[in-house]
């Protein structure tokens, strides 16, 4: 069973309610074939690939907008002195829980999720693979408040240091940007190529104030 590329650009351009029903539909469908014994092995491995993988960014960005909207002050504390709000401790640590909590309520056992594995110098914050074996590394980052946009640039190097050690081709940077005047700028391009490596960069919009219009 295999989902046409056509079919996939199609679902990528709905919006994240129809793609999040079609993937659930295909799940659906795909166990009720499974039961059946109209699926082979290899056509099973086939789709939980498309399901997981193809599915991870829509995910991504889906939690981003549900972060944003709903537990973006679970990052900040205020200061009582200052009148100020401030990180909280290890904000980066809150945001993997969150992340990987939300991949887990989404896909179930469609793929295993990973925290902190160590991968050359450093330790990845997401490692994701499917059923079939596809890989995919999740690097956070906080921007603003005290961490600079350098900082959060510098995931797209590690990103790629991880994903040459682990063998892997698809890579997600996630910000989560506090920067009131300049928040996600300075990111360049979403998604780029590197050999044949693929890093997309999402933004998640945790400003504890919004500047007016």
């Amino acid at each position: 069973m295999q989902i046409k590329e056509k079919t996939l650009l199609k679902i990528h351009a709905s919006s994240p309610e129809e793609r999040s029903n079609f993937w659930a539909f295909v799940r659906t469908l795909k166990e009720k074939l499974r039961d059946f014994g109209l699926l082979s092995d290899s056509e099973i491995q086939n789709l939980d690939t498309q399901l997981s993988l193809t599915s991870l960014e829509d995910c991504i960005n889906s939690f981003s907008n549900f972060i944003s909207a709903n537990q973006r002050m679970t990052f900040w504390k205020l200061n009582k002195e200052t009148k100020k709000h401030e990180w909280i401790s290890h904000p980066e640590k809150q945001a993997r829980t969150l992340l990987s909590t939300w991949l887990s309520s989404r896909f179930g056992h469609d793929i295993y999720t990973f925290e902190e594995i160590s991968s050359g110098a450093g330790r990845i914050d997401i490692f994701v693979i499917s059923p079939a074996g596809e890989k995919a590394i999740i690097e956070l980052k906080m921007c603003g408040n005290r961490y600079s946009l350098k900082y959060a640039i510098e995931g797209i190097e590690q990103l790629e240091h991880y994903m040459k050690n682990k063998k892997t081709q698809t890579g997600y940077l996630v910000v989560f940007d506090s920067r009131t005047r300049d928040y996600s700028k300075g990111f360049g391009q979403r998604q780029i190529m590197i050999n044949d490596m693929t890093i997309s960069t999402a933004i998640v919009d945790v400003r504890p104030k919004v500047k007016n219009k």
